[in-house]
């Protein structure tokens, strides 16, 4: 049978501070979350299992100080050896069609995963987190109750800078192409998750018209890209 008891299952987050720049997620701006949860009696999580308790259930909170709420609250088994195994990402998605990123289906046993696409345009990138390790077979006593989920970032963060070293006066750069993965599948593991690479992309920026700088004087970051990170490729 399915948790009916009196405990009901709190959540807590830390993310990993890898990212400071602007748009990053990081603990003190982490504001939702998609949860997908099993419920496997007294066994431990195998890939038999389907997300049986919490499919993409949205978690969430209105700031940092706040608690995280979402509805309808769900409660631990009333037999404390009964566990439940939680996986995250963030920000939460609403799956419709179209939706980026889009899930398997509830029905599917097996790990949660995730076809992710990077926006063509850099303004419209966003960061990607992701439950690393994801908890497994939890019970009521692993945590007292609290399901503490550590989010690391699932994405690459390029930065492009201008700068030159000859005479630069009069001279401006107004697009900048780079080859990037466009396409993936996530798929979550123990411990760490992997990507599956469908296909690469040439993303171009725009920088209006930026003038270059001379070499020794200060850099500036002109545009910055989250991408999937590299991996083997698979084109398709």
């Amino acid at each position: 049978d399915m948790p009916l008891g009196d405990r009901s299952i709190g959540f807590s987050t830390t993310v990993e501070d890898t990212q400071t720049r602007s748009g990053a997620l990081a603990t003190g701006n982490l504001l939702s979350m998609g949860i997908f949860a099993y419920y496997t009696g007294s066994n431990d999580w195998t890939i038999s299992k389907k997300p049986n308790f919490m499919y993409n259930q949205e978690v969430k909170r209105s700031n940092a100080s706040s608690p995280w709420t979402y509805s309808p609250v769900k409660y631990w088994p009333n037999n404390p050896g009964d566990k439940l195994t939680f996986f995250a990402y963030a920000p939460y998605v609403k799956e419709v069609s179209g939706s980026n990123p889009s899930f398997r289906p509830v029905t599917d046993a097996g790990y949660p995963t995730f076809n992710y696409t990077v926006p063509v345009k850099d303004n419209d990138q966003t960061d990607l987190l992701v439950s690393i390790p994801p908890l497994m077979n939890q019970t009521y006593g692993t945590n007292n109750g609290k399901v503490s989920l550590h989010m690391s970032h699932a994405l690459t963060r390029v930065s492009v800078y201008l700068k030159s070293g000859d005479n630069v006066q009069g001279k401006q750069v107004t697009v900048f192409s780079m080859q990037a993965t466009k396409k993936a599948i996530l798929g979550f593991r123990t411990p760490t998750p992997s990507y599956t690479k469908y296909y690469r992309n040439d993303y171009r920026i725009s920088f209006g018209h930026s003038p270059l700088r001379r070499t020794g004087r200060e850099r500036r970051e002109k545009a910055a890209c989250r991408l999937l990170p590299p991996t083997r490729r698979q084109d398709k």
